[in-house]
């Protein structure tokens, strides 16, 4: 009795997959999926199964990654059935999919088209609801092309619109969507620098994950919450969120995010004194991370790691993993952290003696400012500059340097306090 027993199929598949009981939903789905086989060819075949693939690309993001090949197949199918029954609703879900599973691969050239798709379906639909979901993916897409504020902007009009509707949440990937546009804002913030919002938001989105008690939504408001501190140059806090955001991926099998908070986890431990077990851990994370078919963010990881490079006193080892980041990230478009990574080079640089090393130090650290700039990134600007002014000052252009500095150091208006200002702040008392 396939036709009778498919609806119960997919209901049973969402009603897990909304309890984060993912490993029971996708079972249940692809029951679903085996009894539509046996269905003639026909719409009514056609609709079940695109139901069910659809229903099946969250669990199988939770279980197997955002890049995972298998959520790319379930997306991938539901789009050609979408496009077959002109069912323009579920070609925008499925276009959506696909658009993570490619931004999360750093196949962003991939995910622009489809979001240029997506933000057509919508507004030619009207529906406030999927104008949301295509505000959300194009504001993360924006992030990771480095515009900050752009990308703002978009996430907080799907979060407001996610406020309208009750704090939505979104099947296609198994998230709930305020927790998610919350987690990228905070983002955001630090980079156009306002610290104290960007950790309010970030600690807002953890609440409303707690409130509605659904793990997946913890995890990733965890995962975002650690990277965060990350930024801010916090490892204890980094550690505790990390650590918490691991459990629950190790009880759940989030393999994606247990990767994600097993990297921040090791730099935290690093970044606390025990830099050879940190060190013997990211490298670790690293290849757990690399094994979910994730390329985004890996620029950023490979940043970190060549700064505990330069810590552990081995600059070589650290120029050529900057070397891989930079040649990652200039061929996926990730130009986020191209400030960070610039700023890194230069430090790992001045390891080495002589004038032309400093030269060499002094143009990375010119270009990240100028980066920063164009990005609107002031944080990454701040710490760019006080890097350029304690090498001008060494090398004996103090009013050079103060004067430098000056100027992005009184654009700050919150975070005072923060580890970045409180540094530039002594450095120009010393100068």
């Amino acid at each position: 009795m396939a036709e009778k027993a498919i609806p119960y199929w997919l209901r049973a598949g969402r009603l897990a997959a909304a309890r984060s009981a993912n490993m029971e939903a996708i079972a249940h789905l692809r029951s679903g999926l085996e009894c539509a086989r046996t269905l003639p060819l026909g719409a009514s075949r056609s609709r079940f199964e695109l139901d069910l693939q659809l229903g099946l690309g969250g669990p199988l993001i939770a279980t197997k990654g955002f890049a995972s090949r298998e959520a790319e197949a379930a997306f991938q199918r539901a789009q050609e059935l979408s496009r077959e029954l002109q069912s323009e609703a579920d070609l925008s879900a499925a276009l959506k999919g696909l658009g993570h599973v490619y931004h999360v691969r750093a196949n962003l050239r991939e995910v622009t088209s489809l979001v240029e798709e997506t933000e057509l379906l919508a507004k030619r639909s009207g529906d406030p609801v999927r104008q949301a979901e295509a505000d959300h993916l194009a504001g993360v897409l924006s992030f990771h092309l480095g515009q900050f504020q752009f990308s703002r902007d978009r996430l907080e009009r799907s979060a407001q619109a996610g406020e309208y509707r009750g704090r939505y949440y979104s099947e296609v990937y198994g998230i709930n969507m305020s927790v998610f546009c919350r987690a990228y804002m905070s983002h955001c913030d630090w980079h156009l620098g306002y610290p104290v919002r960007g950790l309010r938001i970030a600690e807002e989105g953890l609440a409303v994950a707690r409130e509605i008690s659904h793990p997946f939504s913890i995890a990733l408001a965890l995962n975002y919450l650690a990277m965060l501190h990350q930024f801010q140059r916090e490892p204890n806090a980094a550690l505790r969120a990390a650590v918490e955001s691991r459990d629950i991926c190790a009880k759940y099998g989030f393999n994606y995010y247990g990767a994600w908070a097993s990297l921040v986890r090791a730099w935290a431990i690093a970044e606390s004194g025990r830099l050879d077990d940190g060190l013997a851990d990211f490298d670790a994370g690293l290849e757990d991370f690399r094994r979910t078919s994730a390329g985004l963010r890996i620029p950023h990881h490979l940043g970190l790691l060549a700064a505990l490079r330069r810590k552990a006193g081995n600059a070589m080892a650290g120029l050529r993993v900057i070397d891989e980041a930079v040649a990652l990230a200039d061929a996926s478009l990730e130009s986020w952290c191209a400030v960070e990574l610039h700023r890194e080079r230069g430090e790992l640089l001045l390891l080495a003696a002589g004038a032309e090393a400093e030269n060499q130090a002094d143009a990375e650290f010119e270009a990240a400012i100028e980066i920063a700039a164009a990005q609107g990134a002031r944080l990454p600007e701040l710490r760019a500059s006080v890097a350029r002014a304690r090498l001008q000052a060494a090398r004996g252009m103090r009013r050079e340097a103060r004067d430098a500095l000056v100027p992005i150091y009184s654009w700050f208006s919150e975070g005072l306090e923060t580890r970045d200002l409180v540094e530039a702040r002594k450095l120009l008392a010393d100068l």
